[in-house]
């Protein structure tokens, strides 16, 4: 997605703020919103996620039968989250945490991430309504002739006859 539209999606604005965008764009929001469903995450990035947290951080000693549980009702509990989010939140936990966190902290750490990503995909969504809604093109569309003198103009903007020296 272009800078300029990007920066617009991110900037929180009310449906009433919100520009009427052309089709390009809307085109663009489209292409967005469309590959917005991030993947979910399997069991094996779950497990990869808290071993790294794991050997990074204190833990109690535990049997590989605990191990194997705390992962499964890790897993059921997280699983729901997209795994961006999910990414995301083990590296600030990673960063912020002093005992391996539970699944509150995860679920915590998860939501302003899932909230950001979750206010860009509304607002895209509603640019492209006020695009399908009030977006009008502007003027009458240009006629055979009057596409062909623009041609010629941008042909050569600079308005030289054939074989004059520039």
């Amino acid at each position: 997605m272009p800078a300029k539209l990007d920066a617009l999606v991110g900037q929180g604005l009310s449906l009433s703020e919100m520009p009427v965008v052309g089709p390009i764009s809307a085109g663009h929001l489209q292409a967005y919103v469309d590959a917005s469903v991030p993947p979910a995450p399997q069991l094996g990035q779950i497990e990869t996620m808290m071993g790294k947290l794991s050997i990074a951080l204190p833990k109690r000693e535990m049997s590989d039968e605990e191990a194997n549980e705390r992962l499964d009702l890790y897993w059921q509990a997280l699983k729901r989250h997209a795994l961006p989010d999910l990414q995301q939140a083990f590296m600030t936990l990673l960063r912020t945490c002093k005992f391996f966190p539970t699944i509150a902290e995860i679920e915590a750490a998860v939501a302003p991430i899932r909230g950001r990503r979750t206010r860009r995909l509304v607002a895209a969504r509603l640019l492209l309504m006020k695009h399908q809604r009030e977006w009008r093109p502007s003027g009458e569309p240009l006629t055979a002739d009057e596409v062909r003198q623009l041609g010629s103009i941008l042909a050569d903007p600079m308005g030289h006859k054939a074989g004059e020296a520039a």
